[in-house]
């Protein structure tokens, strides 16, 4: 079990602030389908909280990303030349169901690693979400392309939360995932 599990101590960035364990995460509620444009979203309320789906979603996104912004710090001292990279799966019920970090230079990245404990779980990727700090890199390196990955897990959406500014991906990975029918 390389990463806490939900009640096991782990603290989410927004403890600093709200004084919440990460079971935050569990009390929001799953992200929604959008069936309609963004410029008509406040006239568009969920019936569960009266909140604009875009609102809920957003804050599902924000608080698995600060998941994986948590979780990228368990690699600090190990991966230099790279940077800390953390990684968070939901199921399509918007549940996290996986965590992963890049822990060592030329080992798995961060999102083989969340996959693996995802799968560790015995859950269903398919149509689900990967939370990803840096862009999944498309490039053949020490290992195979984390883009590659996504698409053959099939999820339906990866958050990225900067491109990397690597030559090499600088958002081939995105383009990748992309036409492959992810939305980034």
């Amino acid at each position: 079990k390389p990463f806490p599990r939900q009640g096991e101590g782990l603290f989410c960035l927004r403890s600093a602030f709200l004084g919440c364990r990460e079971d935050v995460l569990t009390s929001l509620p799953a992200p929604q389908e959008r069936l309609y444009s963004r410029s008509s979203m406040t006239d568009h309320t969920t019936p569960a909280t009266g909140q604009p789906a875009d609102q809920r979603t957003a804050s599902r996104d924000e608080a698995c990303m600060r998941l994986a912004l948590e979780l990228a710090k368990a690699g600090a001292g190990r991966v230099s030349p790279n940077p800390l990279v953390g990684c968070v799966v939901t199921n399509a019920a918007g549940e996290v169901i996986g965590r992963g970090a890049h822990l060592k230079n030329g080992e798995a990245h961060a999102e083989p690693n969340a996959i693996r404990d995802a799968e560790a779980g015995g859950h269903d990727l398919r149509g689900g979400n990967i939370y990803v700090t840096l862009e999944p890199h498309s490039h053949v390196s020490r290992t195979p392309p984390c883009c590659d990955l996504i698409i053959e897990k099939q999820f339906a959406r990866c958050v990225v939360a900067m491109l990397d500014p690597n030559p090499n991906v600088s958002g081939e990975g995105v383009r990748r995932m992309q036409a492959a029918g992810v939305r980034v």
